[in-house]
């Protein structure tokens, strides 16, 4: 006799997955900084693995320079996704206006992010290739730029000012992919560095610091909220700096009282900024971790902006500025940059989720580890003339930890952007930015 089969039990695991996904599309924050979290974790552990290649005894076939490759994955690749999941979240609040409806928002994800995942292929075997997959991330995200700048034009809000400074930041970003997709297609590695520096500051220069500006207080001034303060001058000493960056690409020469110029500018600026960050008045706001956070965030670009000056400075004594330029470049991407969106994306993953605590030991720990990262790499572009072997030990540290930076925020917190939200916790205050 035989006996009877025993229920199926259906697998669960499908289930979960089901829901982990749902969540994902559920809201701004929570698509973008996902498929930003990928990229960014895809971007550390490919660019640790050529670093460790030469001591391996392994060669690493390009398609294009790699620098400029580097530059173009860590400048354009991860944080426009991060910079889209804060803009899409924060801006409507800003802005009175609802939100877009995530059909919108979904669609532009998956050329993004795809492109992004293809592009190390081509990089590595032919360019056509990248510049393909670029244009597909290129075509994402100028799909979202568009619909922040119909959210931005529908609203009535009286200050505008802040969404109006990431809606520009948005575009110029759009056009960065676009020229890089094309540099790219013309293998053109020229075109590909400016491309880069255009997307860096012009665009994600823009972003952060109009960013820190609505939701700091330290680059008001005075104790004033009202005005611009410092956000005005820093913007134009981002872009000037662009400018110049991006006529020594093109082989323009510069007279001495230009580069002179331009180091008194990045000075000054360094000087304010720092009497800004350091204001007593400021000393209550620094009690709570995430300003706490953001204040170290902005010393990375006050030290940018001395090296910056002194770079400058030598520039127009006719003397080479030996690793300068490059420690001040790292100094804003990986230090200023990288650390302001750890802090404010932590914030926003964690407060959404209902908890009190946004900043915990752990986060703490991974900030610091990324503080030791962007040091790393500082002394790694500062010692290379004199020690070119000590150096690269340097720079292979900095790789290390920034990949374990990546890995470490995509298990805590990013893995709570699949989660269901729990209730808002009782001790949650309420905050008219997210």
């Amino acid at each position: 006799m035989q006996e009877p089969a025993a229920p199926v039990t259906p697998p669960r695991v499908p289930g979960r997955l089901r829901a982990a996904l749902r969540q994902l599309v559920a809201q701004p924050h929570r698509l973008y900084f996902a498929v930003g979290t990928l990229v960014w974790c895809e971007a550390a552990l490919w660019w640790l693995a050529v670093t460790l290649a030469p001591s391996r005894g392994l060669g690493s076939a390009w398609a294009v320079a790699a620098p400029a490759a580097h530059g173009l994955f860590f400048v354009l690749g991860f944080m426009p996704a991060f910079m889209a999941g804060f803009a899409f979240t924060a801006a409507p609040l800003w802005l009175q206006q609802p939100a877009p409806a995530m059909t919108r928002l979904r669609g532009p994800a998956l050329p993004w992010c795809a492109g992004w995942l293809l592009l190390p292929v081509g990089l590595h075997g032919h360019a056509a290739l990248a510049a393909a997959a670029l244009a597909a991330s290129a075509a994402g995200w100028t799909g979202l730029a568009a619909h922040f700048i119909v959210l931005l034009q529908r609203s009535r809000a009286a200050d505008r000012r802040h969404a109006g400074g990431i809606a520009l930041g948005m575009a110029v970003i759009a056009l960065a992919l676009w020229l890089a997709a094309t540099a790219l297609a013309l293998e053109s590695t020229h075109l590909l560095r400016l491309a880069v520096r255009l997307g860096l500051w012009g665009g994600a220069a823009t972003v952060f610091l109009v960013a820190a500006h609505r939701l700091t207080p330290f680059l008001h001034g005075s104790g004033h909220t009202g005005g611009w303060g410092l956000l005005g001058p820093l913007l134009a000493g981002a872009w000037l700096r662009g400018l110049d960056e991006g006529l020594d690409l093109l082989g323009v020469a510069r007279p001495g009282l230009w580069q002179g110029s331009l180091a008194l500018l990045q000075a000054a600026l360094a000087v304010a900024l720092l009497r800004a960050l350091l204001d007593p008045a400021l000393r209550r706001a620094l009690r709570s971790d995430l300003p706490r956070l953001l204040q170290r965030a902005l010393l990375w670009w006050v030290l940018a902006g001395g090296l910056e000056a002194a770079a400058q400075g030598l520039r127009a004594a006719g003397r080479p500025p030996g690793g300068l330029g490059e420690a001040s470049l790292h100094a804003v991407t990986l230090g200023f940059m990288a650390s302001t969106l750890l802090a404010m994306a932590a914030r926003i993953t964690v407060t959404r989720q209902g908890r009190a605590v946004a900043i915990d030991r752990m986060l703490r720990a991974t900030f610091g580890l990324l503080q030791f990262a962007t040091a790393a790499r500082l002394v790694a572009a500062l010692w290379h003339s004199q020690d070119p072997a000590g150096a690269g030990l340097w720079r292979t540290l900095a790789a290390l930890a920034f990949a374990v930076v990546a890995l470490a925020w995509a298990v805590h917190p990013g893995r709570w952007l699949a989660m269901t939200a729990p209730p808002p916790a009782p001790s949650r205050r309420a905050h008219p930015d997210p």
